[in-house]
């Protein structure tokens, strides 16, 4: 049946206590009337009457999952439920990606030793006919009470989305808190590239409850002792905020934190995190170079006459490093310091290790 918007539950309540005393659950009751699962868990709280059980999954599962948070791995699954995770108690917990994120779900699906089917299935991603746009979900559902009674227990209740907390140390110990973080960020922050030049450079964001944001943000800066960013109000949600920051060595050093005790990641995410590892390799190599040979550098610009341009040119390094290698060493910069024949081969002096590939 078709559920309508607005049912009038009152004026049915006599039919829905008959179904009820008929041991009819929620969603059976619902199915029969054509309302909302939600109308009818008011309806039961406002008149404080037990709903009858649901109906034991045929499925097999871990009930007591979520128990105590006592490895990285649920850390880290519970951080998923926090941010993308939905909790319907009663009813079941649920978690439902897009489709190149299936990966995840067969985690989560290994992690619980769950039986059951991961259904995938085409979701409208806006609701503007104009943007309208369709997208292949994957969805892990876990029916029962158990295991959302336990998230309730740990901070993840029935509509979490402006009410978070940061986890206390007796939800989460603070030894697995780095992968809780992880796990937070792989569902509800994003990772930036912005290629300039022949680097990238990189920048992160993670939204959430201003009280989780701003207690994630002071937490990760004690640990890593590095000013990370600022934390802004969401564009669009109120309530909602936004905590960002940029810059390869603070991304690399607090994704290398965030990873190092979870064997289980997004791999998108790890994949934009390597790029960085070897982008921050690659250029510190070269400024390890340009330090060891600044005589080198000095004397083609100097005694040979030849441009910053030529000489980046062609040991790979850009214009501007050559340039503040001279000024660090107190040489003069010749006016036009940019023109001369940039293309001009010359030979290249030292070992050069990002050359060699």
């Amino acid at each position: 049946m078709k559920k309508r918007e607005n049912f009038p539950i009152r004026k049915h309540a006599n039919t829905i206590l008959k179904l009820h005393k008929e041991g009819k659950n929620i969603p059976e009751i619902a199915d029969i009337l054509g309302c909302s699962d939600n109308g009818l868990y008011y309806f039961f709280n406002q008149n404080n009457i037990e709903p009858n059980r649901y109906k034991r999954s045929k499925y097999q599962h871990n009930k007591n999952f979520f128990n105590k948070i006592n490895s990285h791995e649920k850390a880290w699954v519970l951080g998923w439920f926090y941010s993308d995770g939905s909790n319907q108690y009663p009813k079941c917990i649920k978690l439902a990606l897009a489709e190149e994120d299936k990966h995840i779900l067969e985690i989560m699906k290994e992690l619980f030793k769950y039986t059951g089917p991961i259904p995938c299935y085409l979701d409208k991603r806006s609701k503007e006919p104009d943007k309208a746009r369709w997208q292949k979900m994957c969805e892990f559902t876990i029916n029962g009470k158990e295991l959302g009674q336990q998230l309730i227990n740990l901070g993840c209740m029935n509509r979490k989305t402006f009410k978070l907390k940061m986890p206390t140390k007796e939800w989460v110990p603070e030894k697995f808190l780095n992968s809780f973080i992880l796990g937070v960020w792989e569902g509800d922050g994003s990772i930036k590239l912005r290629k300039m030049g022949n680097h990238y450079n990189s920048s992160i964001d993670i939204t959430g409850t201003k009280d989780l944001i701003y207690n994630l943000k002071k937490y990760s800066c004690s640990i890593l002792s590095l000013p990370f960013g600022s934390i802004e109000p969401h564009k669009t949600s109120k309530g909602i905020f936004t905590w960002r920051f940029s810059g390869n060595h603070q991304v690399k050093k607090f994704l290398e934190w965030a990873y190092k005790d979870c064997k289980y990641r997004l791999n998108r995410k790890y994949q934009k995190y390597q790029i960085i590892c070897d982008n921050y390799n690659y250029r510190n190599e070269k400024i390890v170079w340009l330090r060891k040979n600044e005589d080198v550098i000095i004397d083609l610009y100097q005694n040979e006459d030849i441009s910053a341009r030529c000489i980046a040119n062609n040991y790979n390094i850009s214009a501007q490093s050559i340039i503040k290698t001279l000024k660090r060493c107190g040489i003069q910069i010749r006016c036009g310091f940019l023109i001369g024949d940039a293309n001009k081969k010359i030979e290249t002096k030292g070992d050069l290790p990002w050359l060699k590939s």
